[in-house]
C-alpha cells in the first residue's frame, strides 16, 4: 500500500489545550483523562512493572526538514503548547514551552537572537534555550535589579530534552534536571529498529483521528485495499483494471511472548492478490513508532516501511512516513 507523504505547513493558529492521562497500564488505551496541570506535578513518579510512563519518552514532533531553522516553530505534543527553535551559536534544536513567565505571551510569536536565547516579544524577555533560564529583562531599573530578578527560578521558562535522530526532532515532555538526565540514556525509537534506519525523507500528515484509532490504523492491514485504493471516477467504485483485487487476510496474530509494556510484534500474511503469498511482520516499540516487514514467497524483502505517531491533541495526530 501507498502512503501520503505531501508536506504541510501548520499555521500559528492558538489551538485548544488538553487533558491527558499521566500513566496508562497498556500499551494503548483509549480514553483516561486527569487535570494537565497536575501532569509536571506528577512526571517524576515512578512507573508500576506493568506501567508504561507516557511522559518519560521520547516522542517525535517533526521531521527537520518540516521546521523553519529562520525562526521559531509553534508545535504540539500531548495537549502542551511548546517552541522550537534552532539556536545559531552551536548549530542544535531547543524547545521550550510555548508561554514567557513574565505574562504568558507565545513565545513562538517571539525571535531568536545572536546569542542563541529566545527573546519574546512582548516585553523583551531572553531565555537560554538549553536549561530555560532568563538571560535578559530590558526594561529593568539597573544591572543589578536585572542580574537578581533573572536568577529567579520564577523567571525562567521550562525547557525540555531534545534531540535529532534520522532526521527527525525528538521531545522528552517533561522538564527539569531529572528529565535532562534520564532522557540522555534513553533511546529513540527508530534507533532500535532492528533492520537499521530507512533512507529517504519522512512525510507528513496530519490526522483527524486520536492517538488510539491512529495507531489502531497501522496494525489494520487490510484497509489498504480501500482507503488506498483507486476508485472508478464514473461509478465511485472500486476500479478493477486498476487494484490487484482483495482476498481474505487467514493469518493475523500477535509473536508469542512480544507483548511487553514497551511494545509487540504482529505477523500476518497478504491480503490482495499480488502479495497473498507474504509473510510480513510489523512492529510496534512505545509510544510512537511502527515498522513494517514484508517478506515474498521466497523470503526476499517485498517492502519496508517507517511510521511514526505524534499525538498532538484529542482528535488530532501527527504521522511521519517513510
Amino acid at each position: 500500500p501507498g502512503f501520503a507523504t505531501r508536506k504541510m505547513r501548520m499555521d500559528k493558529t492558538s489551538l485548544l489545550g488538553t487533558n491527558a492521562n499521566r500513566r496508562v497500564s497498556t500499551v494503548v488505551r483509549r480514553s483516561a483523562t486527569v487535570d494537565s496541570a497536575s501532569l509536571e506535578s506528577t512526571s517524576s513518579s515512578k512507573s508500576d512493572g506493568d506501567d508504561f510512563d507516557w511522559f518519560s519518552a521520547w516522542y517525535p514532533m517533526r521531521p527537520v526538514s518540516f521546521l523553519d531553522p529562520s525562526e521559531p516553530n509553534e508545535l504540539k505534543l500531548l495537549g502542551r503548547k511548546l517552541v522550537a527553535y534552532l539556536d545559531p551559536t552551536c548549530n542544535e534544536w531547543r524547545v521550550l514551552e510555548d508561554s514567557c513567565p513574565h505574562r504568558r505571551a507565545p513565545l513562538s510569536l517571539g525571535y531568536v537572537q545572536q546569542d542563541g536565547s529566545l527573546a519574546c516579544r512582548y516585553h523583551g524577555w531572553a531565555f537560554d534555550g538549553k536549561d530555560g533560564k532568563c538571560t535578559a529583562i530590558p526594561m529593568s531599573v539597573d544591572a543589578q535589579a536585572e542580574a537578581t530578578a533573572c536568577a529567579s527560578p520564577r523567571s525562567c521558562a521550562k525547557s525540555y530534552p531534545c534531540r535529532v535522530e534520522d532526521g527527525v526532532l525528538w521531545v522528552w515532555p517533561t522538564s527539569g534536571a531529572d528529565a535532562m538526565l534520564k532522557s540522555a540514556g534513553e533511546p529513540c525509537a527508530t534507533s532500535l529498529a532492528e533492520e537499521g534506519t530507512l533512507p529517504g525523507e519522512w512525510g507528513m500528515v496530519e490526522l483527524p483521528v486520536g492517538y488510539a484509532p491512529a495507531l489502531e490504523n497501522q496494525f489494520d492491514p487490510s484497509h489498504a485495499e480501500w482507503l488506498h485504493a483507486r476508485y472508478d471516477a464514473a461509478t465511485g467504485e472500486l476500479s478493477d483494471k486498476d487494484n490487484a483485487g482483495f482476498v481474505a487476510m487467514t493469518k493475523f496474530a500477535v509473536r508469542e511472548g512480544t507483548m511487553k509494556r514497551d511494545g509487540f510484534v504482529v505477523e500476518h500474511g497478504g491480503y490482495n492478490k499480488s502479495n497473498a503469498d507474504v509473510t510480513a511482520s510489523r512492529v510496534f516499540t512505545a509510544p510512537c513508532s511502527s515498522r513494517s516487514e514484508y517478506l515474498d514467497a521466497k523470503g526476499r524483502k517485498y517492502l519496508s516501511a517507517a511510521i511514526l505517531y505524534s499525538p498532538t491533541e484529542p482528535g488530532r495526530t501527527l504521522m511521519f512516513t517513510k
